[in-house]
């Protein structure tokens, strides 16, 4: 009796050979005739073959991701153009004299204010003690 090794079913067929003892091929027992057989179609699913949800999970995310690349990219370059405009300009010496003259006038103008306010402060205290004390006084008639 010689020993063959079996032969692995081949994927994609639907017919597998068995191999009896005897080393031939062995006989499948015959179908009766009222009963039927079907065999499961297999067919091999492809590696690179991804479910079209995965894709579009997949192209949604990198679109999301182009998206934030290219709305970043144009903010920055919006900011730059209205820092770099200003920045970019030479002051002439008149315009720098005048604008030194207009902060220190501002400057003055915030201390007359303060010096105002602190004033109105102190009429309002004078008031509020007057009327303390005539309402403890009692009132004269004037006839």
């Amino acid at each position: 009796m010689s020993q063959s090794t079996p032969q692995a079913p081949v994927r994609g067929s639907s017919v597998i050979i068995l191999e009896s003892q005897e080393g031939g091929p062995a006989q499948a027992p015959a179908p009766k005739p009222e009963q039927t057989t079907t065999q499961p179609s297999y067919t091999p699913r492809d590696p690179r073959d991804i479910p079209q949800t995965y894709m579009d999970l997949g192209i949604g995310i990198l679109s999301l991701l182009g998206v934030c690349v290219v709305s970043y990219a144009l903010v920055r370059i919006f900011t730059r153009r209205g820092g770099s405009a200003v920045g970019a300009q030479a002051l002439s010496p008149e315009l720098d004299a005048r604008l030194t003259r207009i902060e220190q006038a501002v400057d003055a103008i915030s201390i007359e204010v303060e010096r105002v306010s602190e004033g109105q402060r102190f009429t309002t205290k004078l008031l509020s003690e007057r009327a303390g004390e005539s309402a403890a006084l009692p009132s004269r008639e004037i006839r």
